[in-house]
């Protein structure tokens, strides 16, 4: 088993962040635990070289089944996840805006959605599906992965880099966030052409990408200091008050704070004692 993050290959990391390696065997006897997934301000392509997850939106209360490559829009609610007793997935953590630029899909389109792989690359998809099933170890399918995304990429014709795409990491920054008039303004565009810019990159508006990455930064600050209050974590990351705070977790993840901690405590990786 491992729970490890992996590097792309050079070539690649203006474009990827990391690789997520999760690989879990749970005993038959005993219950598979729910891995709990809060909104983040990421895009994500998914492989399943063994096993497959059941993924259940708990807001629309929509459930699906996947182990096929897929690619993920962006989340703005709470999925739960619950795996098969082996499962193994290679999660592509993309820069802002790359999924975009590599498929061409308004991002818009995608929120809260998962689509399949082979309804854009039919055979690339399928190549890389058999090739990961056969590896023989947890490099060499990362290896393939490497491979696979760069000749995706190498297919792209040359982008050159606009303002816009110098300021799209600042909508990340949570809770340093920037105001969207000045992102806008350095980004050499007008107010609505930003928006629509960031929504077919992103999926969602500038305004929401800030909420996003500002609740994702008060679970991230909390796990990294738990014996931090959420009064002083609501602050530190920009919020008015602990209410306010707590008015995101409900409308992200339909829990309070403490609760979305909990729930954490009990995901497969920490039941496995990987994390």
């Amino acid at each position: 088993m491992i729970f490890q993050n992996f590097s792309p290959t050079p070539p690649l990391r203006q474009f990827v962040k990391t690789y997520h390696l999760r690989h879990f065997k749970f005993n038959p006897r005993d219950p598979i635990p729910v891995k709990t997934f809060p909104p983040r301000p990421e895009q994500y392509m998914f492989f399943y070289p063994r096993g497959f997850e059941t993924t259940t939106f708990l807001h629309d209360k929509i459930t699906c089944k996947r182990s096929s490559p897929t690619i993920s829009g962006q989340l703005t609610q709470r999925i739960d996840r619950l795996v098969s007793q082996e499962f193994l997935i290679i999660q592509v953590a993309f820069h802002p805006g790359a999924l975009h630029q590599l498929t061409g899909i308004p991002f818009h389109e995608l929120i809260n959605k998962f689509v399949e792989l082979e309804n854009i690359y039919p055979i690339e998809s399928s190549i890389i599906t058999d090739q990961l099933a056969e590896a023989k170890s947890y490099q060499e399918m990362i290896s393939l992965v490497d491979s696979f995304l760069l000749a995706l990429f190498n297919k792209k014709s040359k982008v050159t880099e606009r303002p816009f795409d110098k300021v799209i990491p600042l909508l990340y920054q949570g809770y340093n966030s920037v105001s969207i008039d000045k992102l806008a303004s350095d980004a050499c565009l007008s107010i609505r052409q930003f928006e629509r810019l960031s929504k077919d990159y992103l999926g969602v508006s500038p305004k929401m990408m800030q909420r996003i990455s500002r609740f994702t930064s008060t679970y991230i600050m909390r796990a990294r200091h738990p014996e931090y209050s959420w009064l002083q974590i609501a602050l530190d990351c920009g919020y008015e008050d602990y209410q306010h705070l707590v008015r995101d977790y409900k409308d992200f993840s339909e829990v309070t704070p403490n609760q979305l901690v909990r729930a954490d405590q009990n995901a497969p990786d920490r039941v496995l004692g990987l994390r």
